[in-house]
């Protein structure tokens, strides 16, 4: 079909697992808000908030929040439907791309130290936020982005598969709490 403009004033979107209700973030002057369902605000800060990811069950929203307008610093955090919040990582120096393992349990993301301002690496994270480890992802074709790569693997059923197998490579041997 035709593209058409659903909203206005959205920076970023995902459905949830239904296929019905959608996260958006929602943008004025003075802040961003993330809402889920529409119309129902579960967060809100004066930065700005990025790739807003819905989980594989639809209980969390995930999201890198930024509290600075166009830093790219920031931290992974995840939302529940009642307006809970949880951060689960400390402040990186840049943040980009966010995706859920299917089976809702870990967070991978790509990101950069102070140090390797040059390099993203990407980084898993469980929603109690106390383990962040490097994961293993397959190699990009040339020209393929690791956010691109990220996108895909939320989203690509063909390619869920994948991104467990990473996921569960990248875990192995790391004590369950």
């Amino acid at each position: 079909g035709v593209a058409r403009e659903m909203m206005e004033n959205v920076e970023s979107a995902d459905w949830g697992p239904d296929g019905n209700n959608l996260a958006v973030v929602r943008v004025d002057n003075a802040h961003s808000q993330l809402e889920y369902p529409i119309g129902k605000v579960l967060y809100t800060n004066e930065g700005y908030i990025s790739d807003v990811r819905v989980s594989p069950k639809g209980n969390w929203v995930a999201f890198m929040n930024h509290p600075v307008h166009g830093d790219n610093r920031g931290s992974v955090m995840v939302v529940d439907p009642g307006g809970q919040t949880k951060n689960l990582t400390q402040e990186w120096n840049g943040e980009d791309g966010l995706a859920w393992s299917p089976d809702g349990r870990w967070i991978v993301f790509a990101s950069t130290r102070a140090a390797q301002l040059r390099s993203s690496r990407p980084i898993g994270v469980t929603l109690i936020g106390s383990r962040e480890t490097g994961v293993a992802v397959m190699p990009l074709v040339k020209g393929e982005s690791l956010r691109a790569r990220m996108l895909d693997a939320d989203r690509a059923k063909a390619r869920r598969s994948e991104c467990a197998s990473a996921c569960r490579s990248a875990t192995s041997g790391i004590a369950r709490s």
